[in-house]
């Protein structure tokens, strides 16, 4: 279903009335170059939290996929039950960040930074359902490995040390 165009008038909602309303309002008013009419302030605000919706993603993507990495490596005995399920969020995960990357290569610029905060929340996470694992400080694999479509993580009969 088409957006609804909104129609450009001399007074703008406001974005704390309707923000939904107000988006609108403002990509409308950029097309027709009425940009004396902008809200300003308000746009460069929403841009900026646009970026920084677009890193959190990135993480939260690369949380969910190492979590589930780490569930598959630490839990065999439970595969038989969820591995399918993992198997799944492995896939939609880095179908999701490939895309991501791909829409806004600069995010690869965030990686590193990204990357050790997904694997701390991931960390945490499996020791949920694996607390005698110590977990590496540091994410043991390369983003290309854990990225790679074929790459599942070897058993671990004993804790990671």
């Amino acid at each position: 279903m088409p957006e609804p165009q909104p129609k450009i008038a001399a007074e703008s909602t406001r974005i704390e009335d309707d923000s939904y309303v107000w988006l609108l309002e403002q990509a409308a008013l950029l097309k027709a170059q009425r940009f004396s009419m902008l809200d300003w302030k308000n746009l460069a605000e929403e841009l900026e939290a646009m970026a920084a919706s677009q890193r959190s993603e990135l993480k939260n993507r690369l949380h969910v996929l190492l979590l589930h990495l780490l569930k598959w490596q630490t839990q065999p005995s439970e595969r038989e039950y969820r591995g399918r399920g993992w198997r799944q969020s492995i896939r939609e995960a880095r179908r999701r960040i490939n895309d991501l990357i791909k829409d806004s290569p600069s995010l690869q610029h965030y990686l590193p930074d990204l990357l050790a905060e997904a694997w701390e929340w991931a960390c945490e996470d499996a020791k949920d359902d694996a607390p005698e694992y110590d977990f590496p400080i540091v994410c043991p694999w390369t983003y290309e490995v854990f990225m790679d479509r074929a790459f599942l993580p070897p058993d671990s009969s004993t804790p990671i040390v």
